[in-house]
């Protein structure tokens, strides 16, 4: 981790701290697929979904694909406390298992997450370039601007396509 920030060396060495959802019976959204499609969608999704939560919001990573040389993290995000929280997602943070801060860019999430709200659907853009070597990231998610609130997904498995 030579290099690595402070911070970046904290979260690495941070117990995981996201909880890999028991997923229910329930029909399968790829039911209508050819086999094959069914199998690499599946394949695509191991470990999937993963959340944390902290008062009250909870960040759920749901999947990753890759897409226009990004790859693509499938977010939720949504507030069930009392009190709006606000965010600045040019302050996330996405961490390889090596401590390595990338780059990255965030679609459809709002920068004020109300009390009480829906759940909000977004993306989390990482250039592929920059996850070439990576098998591990790690989102984090600060509130703007009191800092009291930290929403931190580990163990998320970069697959690569064949």
């Amino acid at each position: 981790m030579r290099g690595a920030s402070k911070e970046a060396k904290a979260v690495a060495s941070k117990p995981a701290k996201a909880i890999v959802k028991d997923s229910s019976p329930s029909p399968s959204p790829t039911a209508n697929l050819p086999e094959t499609q069914q199998a690499e969608n599946t394949a695509s999704q191991v470990g999937f979904p993963i959340k944390t939560q902290d008062q009250g919001v909870t960040l759920e990573a749901r999947s990753l694909r890759e897409s226009g040389g990004f790859l693509l993290l499938a977010v939720q995000l949504q507030n069930q406390g009392n009190r709006a929280v606000q965010f600045r997602y040019d302050n996330l943070k996405v961490v390889d298992e090596r401590g390595r801060m990338l780059s990255a860019t965030v679609d459809g999430l709002p920068g004020r997450l109300p009390a009480q709200s829906r759940v909000f659907v977004g993306t989390v853009k990482v250039p592929l370039a920059l996850v070439d070597t990576a098998e591990e990231l790690s989102v984090i998610l600060t509130d703007q601007p009191n800092q009291q609130l930290q929403l931190v997904l580990t163990n998320i498995p970069v697959l690569k396509q064949q």
